[in-house]
């Protein structure tokens, strides 16, 4: 029996939705709550094996999406078939609440899978606390790092006190969305099947839901809510389409209901700061790292090379106890670097002092010896006396000058300086030692999702690319390439939506995703948009690459207004760029046929050909975008024509 349903009873449904032997293995497995990477080891397949055979069960229940919300929802599917064959209120969950038994009904959205969770006991402890036995109406779950295990540790919670309510939701506002959106689907999950009008405005749903929380005692825990905040914690205001988070927070912190809203978030809520304290009914926890023991537990499993106990520790201190950053870390030393620790531990120095030279760059008058007493720091990750710091500097230095350097940096509050038994130590401040740590791990995040997206393993790219943003959401590389990811996995509004944050910055990944974006426009017949987007990035573009594109997706967009001309020339000048390539080719061959000159149409289709031949031969990607294989048949079926 798997989660109390009979496995005869999902045998015959699933073979009814021809889900195949293995399939249905694959599916048991996970649905005893076995991570993919214990099912592909049990059943001697691959990860991406497993996720295949696991999505085609999805799919054949009309289950779209991503995310491991989807396991979730199937297992929902399963439990409503079933009690509408017993006919009978058969509760996964039964709940005591004083003399009456209730139906836990759950609702899990896109909640994370928890496959590797050491150590918060102490954390957990108290959040139970502060739920259970207080009754506390307000939780605030607070972690500055991105990766730090907030997410984890909300679904972990939740799963142990389920069974005090009789609902949970979990929702990720990791998209930011409008306020009525997160309202109204917040009040369909709650209210069921029950026939309620659902109000129009804002403060009608929430009275609504307050209504309902007063009358239930429901669990609801909203993920990433730093997403829908204030972009100044001083201007004390909310973007238009999310102010009503605000009076969300205010009125569910306000008032005397029976349940409990759970927040992660990065940074505070201005509506909630002044109202928590140990005896009130909203508390808020500060998640730091991993305690030491509990970073080796959580290492162990995934470590499968050698390294020393002062490296790991180096390592454990480098990343702050961090656990998406210590798992990533080991998987990349394991899969990139062959094991290697020695050479993943020149490519951190090298990409430190990378990041810290763009952190510098903003600070005016700054000398040369203050930049290196920076960096070795950063490289120490611990306080260091004066005479370290000097043996460890790459020049000679006396002690008098370097003393005046450090002064100006303690003036700055780029450093502290700390006491240990009367020595006088040094160290980064903290807010330089947390965006350093952030900018480094995001930075690194991105680029083993940028390696995942080139060898076509858009799932891991798209993780990897997600929990970048998680460190750095201002990082427009990671944005461009999620972007990216997401077109290729067909999921276009959140591709979109990438793109949209990239181009706000000043960056040849701006750029980029401008041409992206204008492509979509023109594949979606809006050429008169993407012209205008294209036009704009052209004036300031510099990468020759993006430079080629904007070219040919400009001469691609006036082909669609039969702007035949503008096409001719915008192609020809993207062919000068870049003669190597086949889709301008391609399009200026139509262009070509247009102006009804057959002859250097079919030149032009011609070399596309080569073009498209020799790319495929070289392996340059194992994906291709759609249009080009469209170009190619017709250039096949031109050039195969009787009449040339």
């Amino acid at each position: 029996m798997i989660f109390q349903i009979p496995q005869e009873f999902l045998r015959v449904l699933l073979a009814e939705h021809d889900v195949s032997d293995i399939q249905m293995e694959a599916l048991f497995l996970a649905l005893e709550g076995q991570s993919n990477a214990l099912i592909a080891k049990r059943l001697g397949i691959s990860d991406v094996a497993v996720r295949k055979r696991l999505g085609e069960v999805y799919r054949k229940f009309n289950i779209i999406g991503s995310g491991p919300g989807k396991l979730s929802e199937l297992k929902q599917i399963f439990v409503s078939l079933y009690e509408a064959q017993e006919a009978s209120n058969i509760s996964s969950t039964p709940v005591n609440l004083g003399e009456e038994r209730f139906q836990v009904r759950q609702d899990w959205g896109e909640a994370p899978e928890v496959t590797l969770f050491y150590g918060r006991t102490q954390e957990l402890a108290t959040l139970k606390q502060w739920i259970v036995k207080d009754k506390c109406r307000l939780v605030v779950i607070l972690g500055m790092m991105g990766g730090i295990g907030k997410s984890i540790l909300s679904v972990q919670l939740a799963k142990q006190i389920q069974n005090e309510f009789e609902c949970v939701i979990w929702r990720s506002l990791h998209y930011a969305p409008p306020i009525q959106e997160l309202l109204t689907d917040l009040l369909q999950s709650l209210l069921h099947q029950e026939e309620i009008n659902i109000p129009q405005d804002v403060s009608g749903q929430i009275s609504l839901l307050i209504e309902y929380l007063s009358q239930h005692r429901c669990l609801l825990v909203l993920n990433d809510l730093e997403t829908v905040l204030p972009s100044s914690q001083l201007a004390r205001h909310y973007p238009k389409e999310y102010e009503g988070y605000g009076e969300l927070l205010r009125r569910l912190g306000e008032s005397n209901h029976n349940s409990c809203l759970v927040l992660t978030s990065r940074e505070k809520s201005i509506e909630i700061v002044d109202f928590t304290g140990d005896t009130l009914p909203i508390r808020e926890l500060l998640l730091s790292g991993l305690r030491l023991e509990d970073a080796k537990n959580f290492i162990f499993p995934i470590k499968t090379f050698a390294i020393s106990e002062q490296n790991l520790l180096e390592l454990i201190e480098l990343y702050q106890g961090n656990p998406l950053a210590l798992e990533i870390a080991f998987k990349t030393i394991n899969k990139t670097f062959k094991s290697d620790f020695n050479n993943f531990s020149k490519r951190n120095l090298s990409l430190i002092n990378n990041i810290l030279n763009e952190f510098l760059q903003s600070f005016e008058n700054i000398s040369d010896l203050e930049k290196n007493i920076i960096y070795s720091l950063a490289v120490n990750h611990q306080a260091v006396s004066l005479a370290d710091l000097q043996a460890s500097l790459v020049f000679a230095i006396d002690l008098s000058e370097l003393d005046a350097s450090l002064n100006l940096l303690l003036q700055q509050s780029l450093i502290v300086q700390e006491d240990h038994a009367m020595v006088a130590k040094f160290t980064l401040n903290n807010r330089v030692k947390k965006y350093i740590t952030n900018q480094f791990i995001a930075k690194s995040l991105n680029q083993i999702g940028h390696q995942q997206y080139l060898e076509g393993d858009f799932i891991s790219a798209k993780f990897s690319l997600v929990w970048s943003l998680r460190f750095n959401p201002d990082l427009a590389a990671a944005h461009y390439n999620l972007g990216s990811t997401y077109e290729k996995l067909q999921e276009l509004e959140r591709a979109c939506f990438h793109y949209e944050m990239a181009k706000h910055y000043k960056t040849r990944a701006a750029d980029a995703a401008i041409n992206n974006l204008a492509r979509l426009e023109i594949i979606n017949g809006n050429s008169a948009t993407a012209i205008d987007l294209l036009l704009f990035s052209l004036e300031r573009v510099q990468d020759a690459l993006v430079k080629y594109a904007l070219h040919k997706n400009l001469g691609w967009a006036y082909l669609q207004q039969n702007q035949y001309i503008n096409a001719q020339d915008y192609l020809g000048k993207a062919i000068e760029l870049d003669s190597s390539r086949p889709d301008a080719y391609y399009l200026l061959a139509q262009v070509q046929e247009a102006l009804e000159d057959k002859k250097s149409a079919f030149s032009l289709w011609e070399q596309g050909l080569k073009n498209d031949s020799r790319d495929k031969k070289q392996k340059k990607a194992p994906w291709r975008v759609p249009e080009l294989d469209v170009w190619q048949s017709q250039a096949y079926q031109r050039l195969n024509s009787v009449d040339k």
